[in-house]
Order: C-alpha cells, then sequence, then structure tokens
C-alpha cells in the first residue's frame, strides 16, 4: 500500500508532488509537459496523523486533509516527495515554521480558473510572470518564502513542475501506479 510505505519517510514540509488523470489535471499535464498536476504539502497532528495542506477547489479553498485523500484516490497515477536538497535539511523548528505558514492560508478560495490563467501565461511563454491569484504550488512556495526566506521555484510561474525540477528541492520518495 502506497500510504503504508511513504509514512517511513515523511516529514512535517515535505512537499507532495501529485499526478492525477482527468478534467483540469490532464490540462495542467499537458502545458507543464509534467506528470505531476498538483502540489501539497505535509504536515503531522499531535495524535501522529498524516495531513496533507492543499489549495482544493471546493468551497474549503485551502484546507488540511487526511494524507490517505490522497494517497487511496483511484485517478492518482504518480506521487513524489520532495524535500530541502540541503546536507542539513530543515530543522524540526523551520518545518514547524514551514507548516505553521500553510495552515495560515487555510479558508483562502481557489479556484480552476486561477489555474487556467497560470497555464495560459506559461502556454503563450509570457515572460514578465503571473501577478495574481492563489494555486497549490504557490501556496507551498509562500509558506518556505515567508518563513525561512527561500522558495525553491519561480512564483512567478507556480507549477508542480516548477517544484519538481527545482535544484532547491530532492527527491526522497516516489511511486507510480500507471
Amino acid at each position: 500500500m502506497i500510504a503504508t510505505d511513504l509514512r517511513e519517510v515523511l516529514r512535517p514540509a515535505d512537499v507532495l508532488l501529485v499526478g492525477r488523470r482527468g478534467g483540469i489535471s490532464d490540462v495542467i499535464r499537458a502545458v507543464t509537459h509534467s506528470q505531476y498536476s498538483h502540489v501539497a504539502m505535509i504536515d503531522q497532528t499531535a495524535g501522529g496523523i498524516w495531513i496533507v495542506l492543499e489549495a482544493t477547489t471546493d468551497v474549503r479553498g485551502v484546507a488540511g486533509r487526511r494524507l490517505e485523500v490522497i494517497t487511496d484516490d483511484p485517478t492518482v497515477e504518480h506521487l513524489a516527495l520532495l524535500e530541502l536538497n540541503s546536507e542539513d535539511g530543515l530543522t524540526d523548528h523551520q518545518r514547524m515554521l514551514i507548516t505553521d505558514a500553510a495552515w495560515l492560508h487555510t479558508g483562502e478560495k481557489y479556484s480552476n480558473l486561477v489555474n487556467l490563467e497560470i497555464l495560459n501565461h506559461i502556454a503563450v511563454d509570457a515572460h514578465e510572470g503571473y501577478k495574481s491569484g492563489e494555486n497549490c504550488a504557490l501556496m507551498v512556495a509562500v509558506s518556505y518564502l515567508d518563513t525561512i526566506a527561500l522558495t525553491p521555484i519561480d512564483v512567478a510561474r507556480p507549477t508542480p513542475e516548477a517544484w519538481h525540477l527545482s535544484p532547491l528541492m530532492r527527491e526522497k520518495w516516489s511511486s507510480s501506479r500507471a
């Protein structure tokens, strides 16, 4: 089972890349030439339950949900877990600050229209940068930027593929169902 294997390497503030099939995910994957369509941040409750902090398209907007919402989703084909590419990594204190910053986004509204605007911007290769809206990749990046003054991706082009290709991150676990 994916969730069991993944739990062995999880740490708060790790970045989870998700590749789903169907709907907007197919559009995101096609435009960004990536197997990934979504980004979430990992956290853990005091009771030991693993949580994904993610921007969702339902009425909750940015929300924390159990990891199994992603790992048990039959539309998920690819998962990758990223961590900061540093010899020392993140301290426990830095991890706490980053996840706390992500939790502060809870309830912010998120829309597939924002994704479509970003994707259109990327598809036409605009160079001035995308300036408005919130998406999953940007929410995670801002949480890093606001706390440890580091963002592993260009916030003007926030995509799951930008996280995947970032030299500041390294993959520590991955799985494919396809």
